[in-house]
């Protein structure tokens, strides 16, 4: 599951448990119960309170499940300057495995000069990035053409591949003119675009499953997927080889170049 996120869930909601350890315990107890194995989840104290001491957080608890959680690490552009001297230790202890920006929700376009630190640290460090696409002002995919073909080292997942009908199209356009941008699925029922047609014009290849859990119901995003009325060779792909494929090609990059493999 490429898209997940961390306890506690601070959109605003009703909270019955703030302790994130305690929060992605149960978790993984969903996870057992769906057959996934992995979840990289972005740290809530990080994209919704202080950048830096939640990336902390994160890593720290993040930490305790080998192999069931991987992170991202959120750059929220309010807090560059506190940000930009930890980048490349936060990638070389290994907990996190690329970024996530949330341009919404921090109403700074996805344009902005501030997200530069993300770009170029990805591309140096052959990372993805998940970004919150929608169609709109902040982080429509049309507004990325620039910057996926200058950062060609970086791989860029569209989170909800765009939002809406308007988004999603402009999602497959983006995938077809570069290689190195992959559509994610969760929230797919925001658009009334068939999925199966989505997948019929990027190819199996170019699409990563995500369940925004829980933000949203992972079983249901995961049924959802599942029941898209393709082949299912169709279908794995996206399940899991495909985003090995993108956190391999940084592993490697990283050895490659001298920088820390773990």
């Amino acid at each position: 599951d490429a898209h997940g996120h961390t306890a506690p869930h601070t959109r605003g909601w009703y909270l019955p448990d703030t302790d994130m350890a305690r929060g992605m315990q149960s978790l993984i107890e969903q996870m057992d119960r769906l057959g996934i194995e992995r979840t990289i989840v972005s740290p809530e104290p990080a994209l919704f309170g202080h950048a830096v001491d939640g990336g902390v957080e994160g890593e720290t608890v993040l930490a305790r499940y080998p192999g069931r959680f991987s992170g991202y690490l959120v750059y929220n552009p309010l807090y560059g300057e506190l940000l930009n001297p930890h980048l490349d230790g936060f990638f070389d202890r290994g907990i996190y495995v690329g970024f996530k920006i949330l341009p919404d929700y921090w109403q700074v376009p996805v344009t902005d000069p501030r997200y530069e630190p993300v770009w170029a640290c990805a591309h140096r460090r052959r990372l993805p990035v998940l970004i919150h696409t929608w169609q709109g002002a902040y982080s429509s995919p049309a507004a990325l053409r620039g910057i996926v073909a200058r950062y060609s080292g970086s791989f860029f997942l569209l989170g909800h591949s765009g939002g809406g009908d308007e988004g999603r199209r402009q999602a497959e356009d983006l995938a077809l003119a570069s290689a190195n941008v992959y559509l994610e699925f969760c929230g797919s029922f925001t658009s009334s675009i068939p999925w199966e047609s989505t997948l019929a014009r990027v190819g199996q290849d170019r699409i990563v499953f995500g369940s925004d859990t829980a933000a949203h119901d992972q079983a249901w995003e995961l049924a959802r997927y599942l029941s898209i009325p393709v082949p299912d060779a169709q279908l794995i792909p996206g399940l899991a080889v495909n985003m090995e494929r993108v956190l391999n090609t940084a592993k490697n990059g990283r050895a490659r170049d001298g920088l820390s493999a773990e």
